[in-house]
C-alpha cells in the first residue's frame, strides 16, 4: 500500500475488503483477503481491483489517456465493447463457476464523451 505514499483514506469494505484512496494521484484500490486476515492490513490485503481517474497522466499501453475522447478510444481499441458507461478494452476468461465467462481486465469509463477513468481487474486475492 505504500507505493503511492500515505493514503488519503482507508475504509473497511464488507467482510473481507478495504478501500484505499490516494486522491492526489487519482488512484483507488480495493484490497481483499479471502483467507481471514484483515484486508486493511498491508501484510494481508491483496489488490483485487484498481481504478485511476482525474489525472490525465494516466494512460494505457496503447496511449489512451484519462480525458481522451471516445473516438480515440474506439480507434485504439477497435474491439472494445460498450457495457453501460464503460468500454471493455481488454478481457479475460474466468475459469471459476459452472461456465466460463468473459470479464473486463481493463475497462475505460466514459462520461460526457471522454474517458473519465480506467478500471483494472487485478484478482490477487485469489478469486
Amino acid at each position: 500500500m505504500d507505493v503511492f505514499g500515505a493514503p488519503g483514506s482507508v475504509r473497511p469494505f464488507g467482510s473481507a475488503g478495504c478501500k484505499v484512496a490516494w486522491p492526489d494521484t487519482g488512484v483507488r484500490v480495493l484490497f481483499v483477503n479471502l483467507g481471514g486476515g484483515g484486508a486493511c492490513d498491508p501484510r494481508y490485503g491483496k489488490a483485487q481491483e484498481a481504478r485511476v481517474s482525474g489525472v490525465e497522466s494516466w494512460r494505457t499501453a496503447r496511449g489512451l489517456h484519462v480525458g481522451d475522447r471516445t473516438g480515440k478510444l474506439r480507434r485504439l481499441y477497435p474491439g472494445a465493447r460498450r457495457h453501460g458507461r464503460s468500454f471493455w478494452l481488454m478481457t479475460g476468461v474466468s475459469l471459476y463457476g459452472p461456465e466460463q465467462r468473459r470479464y473486463p481486465v481493463l475497462a475505460g469509463a466514459v462520461r460526457g464523451g471522454r474517458v473519465a477513468s480506467f478500471k483494472l481487474e487485478v484478482g490477487a486475492a485469489g478469486e
